[in-house]
């Protein structure tokens, strides 16, 4: 993969075996957001590995459309946090900035198609003198951290603008350092950025379903759960025997994508089925083209309940109903969720004696001889 990636631009560089080998994982940690449940993780990822690459101690990655539009790695917080107001509104493509000069730089980046840069090529930009080391920002962030070595790969979009900056403490910038090493790298990023992009735009339009979706890659890892599937799984104290379905049917699905890929003839994408006290849910999969959630295919999986059984009733009315203490309605239902004595104790803070007491109490109440939970469901049910 590296070799295609480095072109003619690796002619330029003297690249030892270990160069070689941090370039080729700074790629691939840029080419994989998919890999990663949470964009922060995919950010902090690539910026370690492009430090290793150019030497740095530190990063920041900007990404337009996230909670936190600036992430960083080896920055003091207190430094961390001072960046976003200084640069946020000007990276947006729009505002204003405590230093006038960032909106300016930022301007010229863009008109000029600049895409990777250092403090020499910001200096350039702004017209030369020194004008980038007198900056408002280098004074009040850069230059406390003595950071002043900045290196950059910058992709502008109507959006707003994607940057990984590395920073590396302690050492005056060079006009030339880094620079190739970055260009290498530049293809990666912007393919990661787009693999990003439409993953995350799949990811809002499988959140405005209704129906519980699941999607996963063709290797099989999860990429997304739509909220429907998450509050589905958050109401059965026996989700967990639904993340073991879904984890098998991902497993069985990958060898569908790799015939897709090798132009097999169509195979019907399996099913699965996961019970629950509360349900029975049937799992069905089907096959996503290749760039639906990112580069390659992946696989969509519905889940839906089948016989799910009646809300039960609150602890409040079990209790005025059939006469019951507090505590022992919260046990009553709790049994009648298929959970044990001891799963009891663990989600109420008690001891398993405690729970054996409030379960035997209960039944005698109830008129019940066993503790069988369907009994105990219909009967709480019954008032």
């Amino acid at each position: 993969m590296l070799a295609a990636v480095l072109g003619t631009s690796a002619m330029a560089l003297p690249l030892s075996a270990a160069d070689l080998a941090r370039l080729e994982a700074a790629n691939r940690a840029l080419l994989a957001p998919l890999a990663f449940d949470h964009a922060d993780d995919w950010r902090e990822a690539s910026m370690r590995a492009v430090c290793e690459v150019v030497g740095a101690e530190s990063a920041t990655f900007y990404l337009p459309g996230q909670e936190r539009l600036v992430a960083y790695t080896g920055l003091d917080p207190q430094f961390g946090d001072l960046i976003e107001p200084f640069t946020g509104a000007a990276w947006l493509g729009g505002g204003t900035s405590p230093d006038p000069i960032l909106p300016l730089f930022h301007r010229a980046l863009v008109r000029r198609g600049v895409e990777v840069w250092n403090m020499h090529t910001a200096d350039h930009l702004l017209g030369g003198g020194g004008v980038a080391w007198r900056s408002m920002f280098h004074d009040e962030v850069l230059r406390p951290l003595r950071a002043g070595d900045t290196h950059a790969l910058f992709v502008a979009r109507p959006e707003g603008s994607y940057m990984l900056g590395t920073h590396t403490f302690h050492r005056e910038p060079d006009p030339t350092d880094h620079l190739p090493a970055l260009r290498v790298l530049l293809p990666a990023f912007k393919a990661g950025l787009d693999a990003h992009t439409r993953l995350r735009a799949s990811r809002a339009a499988l959140d405005a379903v209704s129906e519980p979706l699941a999607a996963f890659s063709a290797d099989g890892a999860p990429l997304h759960r739509n909220g429907a599937l998450e509050a589905l799984l958050a109401a059965d104290p026996e989700a967990p025997h639904v993340e073991v379905a879904l984890a098998a049917l991902a497993a069985r699905l990958r060898p569908l994508a790799f015939a897709r890929r090798a132009d097999a003839p169509a195979v019907t994408p399996p099913t699965a089925e996961a019970r629950t006290a509360r349900a029975a849910y049937a799992l069905r999969a089907a096959l996503l083209p290749a760039g639906a959630l990112g580069h390659g295919e992946a696989f969509l999986v519905t889940v839906e309940p089948r016989g799910l059984a009646a809300a039960l009733p609150s602890a409040d009315a079990v209790r005025q109903s059939l006469g019951l203490t507090r505590r022992e309605a919260e046990v009553a239902l709790l049994v009648a969720e298929g959970l044990s004595n001891e799963a009891i104790a663990e989600r109420l803070f008690v001891s398993t004696h405690t729970v054996r007491h409030h379960v035997e109490s209960a039944m005698a109440k109830l008129d019940l001889t066993g503790r069988g939970r369907e009994a105990i469901a219909a009967r709480l049910l019954a008032g």
